[in-house]
């Protein structure tokens, strides 16, 4: 129910009905295992509507009662959700560090049915290939860090043992994350080519979750071509469904924040700098820095676009933060921007 909830938008105040009641069992029981998969299903969810740092501590809430030797297949999920967890609140080198030890964990990993309950495996119950789905966490990892080459090396190799049949919900996260990549690169072909596969698995998904995902893929793709306004509508498109659905709205804060640059680099000044003023005050809310951070550099690229002393302190504020953010979270993908605006 919690997972199937997180893709379809279930409010926090309804997956709680379910976490206490289910947890109560679990700890009735002496079950670890489900005790720790239910409150890192109920972290994603919070992640969505509230704080990715409370994600952060349910999940290491959910690792410190797992039982690493007994659930070995739960506790390379969870680690799994660790390294989302970290990126969601920014901080990528953190985010890494945590792919690289579930990595680990995929190669120590053996099989058996030491894992299985009533029949399921922990991929069963979540519904996705969890090792292929850990493995495409790293791409973000590394594209935030500014590591673009080996960024490279993990989408050609995912592409190589891409699943020729399974869940369109993890055979269109490399491309997700390919088109994040090319958006940076300013790479439009390579943006429209990963977003198209976006829109195709969407297509085959046929959830709100994945709708959201297309919509700001197709935007930064026409935004890195050139064709702005049909962008704009690309991004209000995702951020509609993402509000109305209540799926997907972990991207919220970065939806609003590319938006704003995408109405900066059409010259509409005055409506970027509203948008990036609300997507600061979301990403905050949220504890989105990656977000805050490519928002802030666009409110200062708008000030600095804007006459007057007072845009020019309000430039330096956005500036500072923007630096700030960066050094905190080493999201060095952000740096050739911020050199842009100071040099």
């Amino acid at each position: 129910m919690l997972t199937f909830g997180w893709r379809e938008g279930m409010p926090v105040e309804e997956a709680r009905v379910y976490v206490e009641e289910a947890l109560g069992f679990a700890r009735q029981a002496g079950n670890r295992r489900h005790e720790a998969l239910l409150i890192a299903g109920y972290g994603r969810i919070v992640a969505a509507s509230g704080s990715a740092d409370d994600y952060v501590k349910l999940v290491q809430e959910a690792l410190a009662v797992a039982d690493m030797q007994s659930s070995p297949e739960a506790t390379l999920l969870l680690t799994g959700l660790l390294c989302q967890a970290y990126v969601l609140s920014g901080f990528v080198g953190e985010a890494l560090s945590a792919n690289t030890a579930a990595l680990k964990l995929i190669d120590e990993k053996t099989q058996g049915n030491g894992d299985v309950v009533l029949g399921l495996s922990v991929g069963q119950m979540v519904g996705f290939d969890v090792p292929f789905w850990i493995k495409c966490l790293r791409v973000r990892s590394l594209v935030m860090l500014g590591r673009f080459a080996e960024a490279d090396e993990w989408l050609a190799r995912l592409s190589q043992n891409d699943p020729p049949s399974g869940e369109p919900l993890h055979q269109g996260i490399p491309h997700f994350f390919a088109v994040e990549l090319a958006w940076f690169r300013d790479d439009t072909n390579s943006a429209m080519r990963h977003a198209n596969e976006v829109a195709h698995y969407a297509g085959q998904a046929a959830n709100p979750y994945w709708s959201v995902l297309a919509s700001f893929c197709r935007g930064k793709a026409l935004s890195t071509g050139g064709d702005f306004e049909k962008a704009d509508g690309s991004f209000r498109e995702a951020l509609d469904t993402s509000r109305g659905s209540q799926a997907g709205l972990e991207f919220e804060a970065r939806i609003l924040a590319t938006r704003a640059d995408n109405l900066d680099r059409a010259g509409d000044l005055r409506l970027a700098g509203e948008v990036a003023a609300e997507a600061i005050s979301v990403a905050q809310r949220k504890a989105d820095r990656l977000a805050e951070c490519l928002a802030c550099l666009v409110a200062a690229r708008v000030s600095l676009g804007q006459a007057g002393s007072r845009q020019s302190e309000e430039a330096g504020d956005r500036t500072s933060r923007a630096k700030a953010l960066i050094d905190l979270t080493g999201a060095a993908v952000f740096r050739p921007m911020m050199s842009r605006i100071t040099n």
